[in-house]
């Protein structure tokens, strides 16, 4: 993944942190290092055992939604141009990595700043 396409999922995530869940914009920073680090090299389709994983070693950071948010803004940021970005399929994907309703619901609402990046 080229510098450009950090420093825009670092903003756009930053930016969705600030605005939908500010409890954890204090430790955005880290967790974005550690998240970008791990997903250069994740496979596709193992975001949920990623997240899992995250949560198991850093329980006091990550049982919120950064790393999710980063994951979105990465994986939104690298779509081929002609694929369009929509509501739904980015609720397919939070429900695809988090694979519990109570929590996806929370994460609906950042599908807006998603949509015509």
């Amino acid at each position: 993944m080229d510098e450009k396409v950090i420093q825009q999922a670092r903003a756009l995530s930053r930016k969705i942190v600030e605005k939908e869940f500010p409890e954890e914009e204090e430790y955005f920073d880290f967790l974005f290092d550690l998240t970008i680090q791990e997903i250069e090299e994740l496979e596709p389709g193992k975001e949920a055992e990623f997240l899992k994983e995250m949560r198991a070693v850093h329980p006091e950071l990550v049982l919120g939604f950064t790393p999710i948010v980063i994951i979105l803004a990465v994986q939104i940021l690298t779509e081929p141009p002609q694929e369009r970005v929509t509501e739904n399929k980015i609720k397919q994907r939070i429900a695809r990595i988090l694979k519990d309703e109570n929590e996806t619901r929370k994460l609906s609402k950042i599908s807006k700043y998603l949509i015509d990046i």
